[in-house]
């Protein structure tokens, strides 16, 4: 029986129509941006700690480099001047998990035949 690109796959056809995702998928889809989005908070939170270790040490040293550039971009509290990376890369993952729920959602309904293309 041809596959998916030289014909038809009976797996996956359902009454002649492409199966949808089933039960078979489940929510790994959805893994990724949830390693993603865990992986981006731990990130900003490891960068954190540094710039605190960082800061300390520097109160020894001639020159406070990195504390003198933090306080040049207002401490992170005026947008206009810094924004963290971390909270516009948080976004990313968050819209896949979003877009992954509505597929894995109207997959189901497409399934058990509450909703028709």
């Amino acid at each position: 029986m041809p596959g998916p690109v030289g014909g038809t796959n009976s797996a996956m056809l359902v009454g002649g129509r492409p199966a949808p995702l089933g039960p078979r998928h489940g929510a790994a889809p959805a893994v990724p941006s949830l390693v993603e989005d865990g992986g981006v908070t731990s990130f900003g939170q490891l960068n954190t700690g540094k710039f605190a270790v960082i800061n300390r040490i520097e109160r020894f040293l001639p020159a406070a480099v990195f504390f003198a550039e933090w306080e040049a971009l207002e401490r992170g509290q005026n947008p206009k001047v810094y924004r963290s990376f971390t909270s516009r890369e948080i976004w990313a993952p968050r819209m896949l998990m979003a877009l992954y729920i509505l597929a894995a959602a109207g997959s189901g309904l497409l399934a058990f035949g509450a909703w028709h293309i």
